[in-house]
């Protein structure tokens, strides 16, 4: 299952109706993910990024994010556009990462 904006030490989502904190917000709990199995970000070979429509606006920055947790080294990474996220209407962005251990 993806990742979104919920913080899970509150259970509360971050980020409001902003796409770039929503989606640093998922990619930390990525990382916290595979750093608790002994794993790192460098381990992750594709990602998809659910985005809902209201997200599309603020999509290119998203970019930012990424290198910010993947350095120059990219996975290779999908968007796709969805009606809603979680059921959520302030829910812009999930991300999915699949990784090789």
């Amino acid at each position: 299952s993806g990742q979104s904006s919920v913080d899970h030490g509150t259970r509360s989502p971050v980020g409001g109706y902003d796409i770039v904190a929503q989606t640093e917000q998922a990619y930390k709990n990525i990382a916290r993910i595979m750093d608790e199995g002994g794993y790192s970000m460098d381990d992750i070979v594709n990602t998809i990024e659910w985005i809902a429509p209201n997200g599309m606006m603020g999509y290119r920055k998203v970019g930012e994010v990424r290198r910010k947790y993947f350095g120059d080294r990219f996975p290779s990474a999908t968007g796709v556009s969805m009606h809603q996220i979680l059921g959520r209407p302030e829910q812009l962005i999930e991300v999915t990462a699949v990784a090789v251990i």
